[in-house]
């Protein structure tokens, strides 16, 4: 990141300029004493002083007149009172698009000036120590936050609550640590005593205590909990197409896709096996910067008919068409158990709900339900049908042959695997937050595990291993750590003038 350009940006909404009044532009440098030489004049047509902060009006000189023609808000942050730790000017323009693009291509074209890149004011603040690591991380989720749940979650961070607590875990875990390497390097002298090991199974079962706590999770659910955070983080989550025979389950899964990868047809019965593909969505809502990447499977159709069929007597080889078409439907049920949400999809002239077996099992909220095929010929859905769908929580009537509502279900499923994965814990933590406490928990358990009911006393090396990796689960959130991919991961989440 160079901190000598200039950068500029808009720093409201770029893709709704037009539902505001104005626009603000933010310009941030080293010095820019250029800008305002150039194109910039106070209202009685003087230079504008830079050492003067605050705002007060002004005049913008915009090509090819090149003259102070459009009238500005001119916001003027000296380097020791800006956000970025560097000159900044704020200009507020009216709210034209096609006048805020014309604004800022005059900007841009002044030397060693360009466009700011996603999180780059930001990024700048933090390298100049205007902002910690963690209040970044505050900032950029206060930014996109768009529930209760999560605005306190970026307020926690933005306070540096949650880092207080990790500077004082870390404190303690470096203290225990050396502790048992004093017990290692200076066994031979009398006056250095390192650590006992019930005073070290009281300390570790104190911390463990206190992170359980602000992961919100009890010490019998630790394992299965580090399980499913293991799995959260490294597998995106499953959206099953689910419903009855010919239900249009594979042409919405093609138009979802955008191509056709299903085979489709109006027997029934065509799809046999789970039929899985990466895709994924963009925010269809402000900030649009926002996407999640999911695992689309097509399931075969349900039929109570099959779904009942005796079983094989050997079930690796089933022998008739029924069994084929019962195990293909055990798969489904299976997988549909396990997914992280279920578009149920029946056609609009044979509607055809959850089954209560199988609806008893799923979390009612995992449940989209998708009335298909809403162009079939002869079919035309009266006042009453409308109406009757319209006030049923979580159904589109749709049509994935024209588009019709798909954008629709893409948004639905998008608001709630987003708010799934990122409204936080009991203690709204940030998913970065959390996957960082539970690996220190994690160590801290294990060590705790093998010091009540193993020898790990007798090896202290091991000992001393394992608290150093739970230091280093820590370190990236006390900022003793701070690794070029986790800033980048970070800044990128930031809108474009951030």
């Amino acid at each position: 990141m160079l901190l000598s350009d200039a950068i500029a940006a808009v720093s409201t909404f770029a893709d709704r300029p037009a539902a505001a009044a104005a626009a603000l532009i933010r310009i941030s440098a080293p010095d820019l004493s250029f800008v305002a030489a150039g194109l910039l004049r106070t209202s009685t047509n003087e230079p504008i002083d830079l050492d003067r902060r605050g705002a007060f009006s002004g005049r913008f000189i915009l090509p090819p007149l090149c003259e102070p023609s459009l009238p500005v808000l001119i916001i003027n942050l000296p380097a020791n009172a800006s956000f970025t730790g560097q000159a900044t000017l704020e200009l507020v323009v009216p709210g034209s698009p096609v006048l805020v693009s014309r604004v800022l291509r005059t900007i841009l074209a002044q030397p060693n000036t360009r466009r700011a890149e996603p999180g780059e004011f930001a990024a700048r603040a933090y390298a100049l120590g205007r902002l910690t690591l963690a209040q970044a991380e505050g900032l950029a989720a206060f930014i996109a936050a768009s529930t209760d749940a999560q605005l306190r979650s970026a307020k926690s961070v933005l306070t540096g609550s949650l880092g207080s607590h990790c500077l004082d875990w870390h404190a303690r875990l470096s203290r225990l640590l050396a502790l048992v390497e004093a017990g290692i390097d200076f066994t031979d002298q009398e006056d250095v005593r390192g650590i006992d090991t019930p005073q070290l199974i009281d300390d570790l079962q104190t911390l463990l205590r206190e992170l359980h706590a602000h992961l919100g999770i009890s010490p019998a659910k630790h394992r299965e909990s580090i399980s499913q955070a293991s799995l959260a983080a490294n597998a995106p989550p499953s959206v099953l197409l689910l419903g009855p025979p010919s239900a249009g389950k594979s042409t919405l899964f093609n138009a979802l896709l955008g191509r056709a990868r299903a085979l489709t047809d109006e027997a029934p019965g065509t799809t046999r096996d789970l039929l899985r593909e990466p895709l994924t969505l963009q925010a269809h809502a402000a900030p649009r910067n926002r996407s999640v990447t999911l695992t689309l499977t097509d399931a075969p159709g349900l039929d109570i008919a099959f779904s009942t069929a005796a079983a094989s007597t050997n079930p690796t080889e089933p022998r008739t068409h029924a069994e084929i078409l019962a195990r293909a439907q055990a798969r489904a049920i299976d997988a549909a158990r396990e997914a992280a949400l279920v578009i149920w999809c029946s056609s609009i002239d044979h509607p055809a709900d959850v089954p209560a077996a199988l609806a008893s099992t799923i979390n009612p909220r995992s449940i989209i339900r998708v009335q298909t095929k809403l162009d079939r010929a002869g079919f035309a859905i009266n006042a009453a049908e409308h109406d009757r769908l319209a006030a049923e929580p979580r159904t589109i009537a749709l049509c994935a042959l024209t588009g019709h509502n798909l954008d629709h279900l893409r948004s639905a499923i998008f608001d709630s695997l987003w708010s799934r994965s990122h409204t936080g814990s009991t203690l709204d933590l940030l998913p970065r937050h959390h996957a960082a406490l539970f690996a220190c928990a994690n160590a801290l358990a294990n060590l705790h595990e093998e010091l009540t009911q193993n020898d790990a006393a007798e090896h202290p090396e091991l000992i001393a291993h394992t608290l150093r990796t739970a230091l280093d689960a820590l370190a990236p959130l006390t900022g003793r750590v701070e690794r070029d991919e986790t800033l980048g991961l970070i800044f990128s989440t930031f809108c474009i003038g951030k």
